[in-house]
């Protein structure tokens, strides 16, 4: 034992030493979750909020069906309507985000208190195309809203008609039971990933790194045994993959505890 202690402490000092494996032991866990959780998703957050602030152009066919929700829509200051002849093909082509086709007699099935065919084209697999169609959706939503409100008011009724219930749900998991639930959903695989990581690189120069020094027939000519010195080794590889999870694990609970407590403040 007192000769594997000696091999161990050997092969840990080299590796302390080496510049590569304190990378990948100790910068890389503390610094992936970081980079992963906080700097990507904030490039993408203001990606996303820059393109759902843009003015979307959209193209709206058979105004002349329903010119009130044609109105409705061109005075929107989320859009910007354009004149179009093939729509689809302008969509599909990306000069324009997205189009809105009015049936026919749309006007009077409403107002005979039927229901009008409205269809919006987009790609999605363009994020400004599925951006248009929400706002589209929203604002044809209002729309339709103030259309429902006029005829419960024909009738003599309120919008209180259309809901009946007032459903709430409250939540009663604590902040720290949904943090543990975050994390136990994907810390483990993160934690085995990790650790093959931190581990990988002293393996491979504890074997193969040996040979290539020409430093393997001085360690088997010592008086530890063969046995003693795999030993040794396998202790330091175990080490390294060890301090690796425990550093992942820290800056993991850390990056999500500041994340939560950023949500919160949102909130």
């Amino acid at each position: 034992m007192k000769r594997t202690l000696i091999v161990y402490q050997k092969e840990m000092l080299d590796m302390l030493r080496d510049r590569r494996t304190i990378i990948s032991m100790v910068i890389v866990p503390l610094l992936l979750f970081p980079i992963m959780t906080i700097g990507i998703s904030s490039v993408i957050s203001s990606q996303i909020e820059k393109t759902q602030a843009e003015i979307h152009t959209v193209a709206i066919h058979g105004g002349e069906f329903y010119p009130e929700m044609e109105d409705y829509l061109r005075n929107s200051k989320v859009l910007r309507i354009v004149n179009i002849g093939d729509y689809q093909s302008a969509v599909k082509a990306k000069r324009i985000n997205a189009a809105v086709e009015i049936g026919k007699g749309a006007q009077h099935t409403v107002e005979s208190g039927g229901s009008a065919s409205v269809r919006v084209y987009y790609d999605a697999a363009e994020i400004k195309s599925e951006f248009a169609r929400d706002k589209i959706y929203r604002l044809l939503n209002e729309f339709e809203d103030s259309i429902v409100a006029r005829r419960l008011d024909d009738v003599g009724a309120g919008l209180e008609l259309l809901d009946p219930l007032a459903t709430e749900s409250t939540n009663l998991a604590t902040q720290e039971k949904m943090s543990g639930m975050m994390l136990a959903t994907f810390l483990p695989y993160m934690i085995i990933i990790l650790s093959m990581v931190g581990a990988m690189y002293p393996a491979i120069d504890l074997t193969a790194g040996e040979k290539e020094r020409g430093t393997m027939e001085t360690i088997l000519a010592s008086p530890a045994s063969r046995l003693e010195i795999s030993i040794g080794k396998f202790l330091t590889v175990f080490t390294t993959s060890f301090v690796t999870a425990l550093l992942s694990i820290t800056s993991l609970t850390l990056t999500t505890a500041l994340g939560i407590a950023s949500i919160n403040q949102m909130s």
